[in-house]
């Protein structure tokens, strides 16, 4: 699903519903496009968080998914 979304320097964009949700959650005040693409590529990040401020599941997904973690032998053939 697409949204219409307006930034504070009253352009409008189109976000998918994931995003939109973010930029909801953000209290975003972007003004251009290049700002809000700036902070949903900072949010996309593996090494936004320390570890030990998650909780616990937070802390086994990362886990689980983080590059260096997966081995050959561990990948699907």
């Amino acid at each position: 699903m697409l949204i219409d979304v307006r930034l504070a320097s009253g352009i409008d964009v189109t976000l998918c519903g994931s995003h939109e949700l973010m930029f909801r959650r953000a209290g975003s005040c972007a003004a251009s496009a290049k700002e809000l693409k700036a902070t949903f590529a900072d949010r996309r990040s593996f090494d936004r968080r320390a570890r030990g401020e998650g909780d616990e599941l937070a802390e086994r997904l990362a886990a689980a998914f983080t590059p260096e973690r997966r081995s050959v032998d561990r990948r699907a053939n």
